[in-house]
């Protein structure tokens, strides 16, 4: 049987769930529904957090409601939770991507790469970087002992989204 897929409406979402995916996604949304309106709060969504042992700090949590919440009504329905969690399911792809890349430099999983040679690879190798990116990256990541700590790195870019 051939799996349908189901596209988000909201644009920068833009990607494509199956519907195990979906399945999934309300019941964990019907989890956190607890009364069963339709709708999350964000004080149940803390204390759902909570009971499953995810402690979230206060302005993430803030941040997370505040862009799961597009219609500013201080409830998310499903649609929204949905949308919200396939964006966190891409990024969380993208920093799996992006690891992975910067443990081929790190076969020991030290959790760093030597500046000399993370420079050698990125302004020589592909898609080249300049001087000044490679320094932004450094200003970014590298430590006293001229190492790229690479999770700084990839939890820094990735904060934002």
């Amino acid at each position: 049987m051939a799996s349908t897929k189901r596209r988000l409406n909201r644009e920068e979402s833009s990607v494509v769930l199956g519907e195990d995916q979906v399945a999934e996604l309300k019941e964990a949304f019907e989890l956190f529904d607890k009364d069963r309106t339709g709708f999350i709060k964000k004080d149940v969504l803390k204390t759902t957090c909570k009971q499953f042992g995810v402690f979230v700090m206060e302005d993430q949590l803030d941040a997370m409601f505040a862009e799961a919440d597009t219609t500013k009504s201080g409830a998310i329905g499903f649609p929204e939770f949905m949308s919200m969690m396939s964006r966190r399911m891409k990024q969380t792809s993208n920093e799996q991507i992006l690891r992975n890349a910067f443990l081929t430099f790190d076969p020991e999983c030290q959790g760093y790469i030597s500046t000399k040679d993370l420079q050698k690879a990125l302004t020589t190798l592909g898609d080249k970087l300049t001087d000044a990116e490679f320094q932004e990256l450094l200003s970014i990541s590298e430590n006293e002992q001229k190492q790229v700590k690479y999770d700084l790195f990839i939890n820094t870019l990735f904060s934002k989204k």
